[in-house]
């Protein structure tokens, strides 16, 4: 038996654990002060570690803001796969979606995400490092394409509508980016803001009704 292997363990552990309050520091710190005020030197403080320390874990602010970024957008996956996954009918999935998308939209995270994803120096690094996010997009597009079929083979959706289409316009008014100023700033409850965005979306996918028939002429009558 290989006694470095669980030394090894233990010291891989402990460095993920200290990346991960490396990370919760700099989101407390993002939420209170923005990108442009937060410095390394601080974030070790509040952990309790040098700032070489951090250096160790990220090489530059712009490196652990971008992880940063990343993890919170993989939180965000992880939970609409379980909004996804849940009992119900395809509807009811979708409806657990829209939930989700805006749960909490005044709480630290969403502050911490919203605050990154208006610096252009974030979105820049981001562009570059696409590609680590490309398969957890897709497996949660390949997921809502089986529920928006489920729902066509159902009868709830039309069946004539591009799926494509419709995962786009579902993406489009889950993102709680593009609304959150109806609750931040308006002061809308998020319920009433699922309450309408979901509604919306039902009644624009729902399969149309069928045009009634004009009557035919019976018994000799004729049409004046």
């Amino acid at each position: 038996m290989d006694a470095t292997a669980p030394a090894s363990s233990l010291k891989e552990r402990q460095r993920q654990e200290r990346e991960g309050l490396i990370l919760e520091a700099a989101a407390q710190l993002l939420a209170e002060r923005g990108y442009h005020e937060m410095s390394i030197e601080e974030i070790a403080t509040r952990v309790g570690i040098s700032k070489g320390t951090v250096y160790l874990h990220f090489v530059k602010k712009d490196d652990l803001v971008v992880a940063l970024v990343l993890r919170g957008m993989r939180a965000v996956t992880q939970a609409t796969q379980d909004a996804l996954v849940r009992a119900g009918t395809p509807r009811e999935k979708i409806q657990a979606l829209f939930a989700r998308s805006y749960d909490n939209l005044s709480g630290e995270r969403f502050k911490v995400m919203r605050t990154l994803f208006e610096s252009p120096e974030i979105r820049s690094r981001l562009a570059e490092r696409r590609h680590e996010l490309r398969e957890a997009m897709e497996q949660n597009r390949q997921e809502l394409a089986a529920i928006v079929e489920a729902g066509k083979a159902s009868g709830d959706f039309d069946p004539t509508l591009p799926t494509p289409v419709i995962i786009a316009l579902l993406s489009s008014l889950t993102n709680p980016m593009s609304y959150h100023s109806l609750v931040v700033e308006e002061r809308m409850p998020a319920e009433e803001v699922v309450r309408y965005l979901s509604r919306f979306f039902f009644k624009g996918i729902a399969p149309e009704a069928a045009s009634p028939q004009p009557a035919s002429p019976e018994n000799g009558d004729q049409i004046r």
